[in-house]
């Protein structure tokens, strides 16, 4: 349902996304760019695609495209290291709130 929700209308390509969260999961991240992408993310059965180099192929065209604000520390660590993060390392930016006691947990 995310990917729907983020996949350009047909006809339009992404320019760039903008995003903030207080928390980031990286592998939601990394799920992104396939909705932004025109490579079959699923396959013949709906299921998303396992295909490495789609899946490689997209971060690489859509990561300089994504920036994605959040609380600095809030960024979940996954269980196992994946090298696609790395594609990802330019779009996150950790924020901190001016005030000592503040957070960032943006409502949009």
């Amino acid at each position: 349902m995310l990917l729907e929700a983020l996949r350009p209308p047909p006809g339009y390509t992404l320019n760039h996304a903008l995003g903030t969260s207080f928390s980031l999961d990286l592998m939601a991240l990394v799920a992104a760019p396939l909705a932004f992408t025109a490579y079959a993310w699923e396959d013949e059965d709906g299921a998303p695609t396992t295909d490495r180099q789609a899946l490689l192929a997209a971060l690489r065209d859509h990561a300089e495209r994504i920036t994605l604000f959040c609380q600095a520390g809030q960024i979940s660590v996954p269980p196992a290291h994946q090298l696609l993060f790395a594609e990802l390392e330019h779009s996150v930016v950790e924020v901190t709130a001016p005030h000592p006691n503040g957070v960032f947990h943006p409502k949009i």
